[in-house]
């Protein structure tokens, strides 16, 4: 008999971001700013209850495919000519959504054309697979870092 190897929920490596979360804003108020959408709750009740419940959300601004965390903190992102080696800032960036998955689950279609939306308006975007990836990319984006941007030389 073989056993399967248990994989942690994407609720469980959220948890454990928002359990770091806490920690660091206990020392630093700017983590107060993280916090989650309740886009994909479950709906308790019968087939009608649920309905109800669903037009209810819909109606308040219930929108599929939005992501699961926003950083509500401004931030400048950074590079660094990799000729000179001088930093400059690069843009000024509006927060960061992040999108949790588990396991083998993929970004839907609504996500996608909600990560184009928010790109194309300024947000930064992480998709990721556990909690640790998520404090990473809340620490590199609150840090400035801003992968694959480099300046040029004339820009400098």
């Amino acid at each position: 008999m073989q056993w399967k190897k248990k994989t942690t929920s994407e609720s469980d490596e959220q948890k454990m971001f928002f359990d770091w979360v806490r920690r660091r804003a206990a020392s630093n108020p700017i983590y107060e700013n993280v916090f989650a959408i309740p886009n994909g709750a479950f709906l308790a009740g019968d087939k009608l209850r649920r309905a109800k419940q669903m037009a209810r959300l819909k109606a308040e601004g219930l929108s599929p495919g939005v992501l699961d965390i926003f950083v509500a903190v401004p931030a400048s992102a950074m590079h660094r000519c990799q000729k000179c080696g001088k930093s400059a800032i690069s843009r000024i960036r509006g927060g960061l959504f992040i999108e949790m998955k588990a396991g083998k689950n993929l970004v839907t279609l609504a996500q996608k054309n909600w990560i184009t939306r928010l790109r194309d308006a300024g947000y930064d975007v992480a998709v990721c697979y556990s909690g640790q990836e998520a404090i990473s990319a809340l620490e590199r984006y609150l840090e400035g870092v801003e992968p694959n941007m480099e300046a040029s030389h004339e820009e400098c």
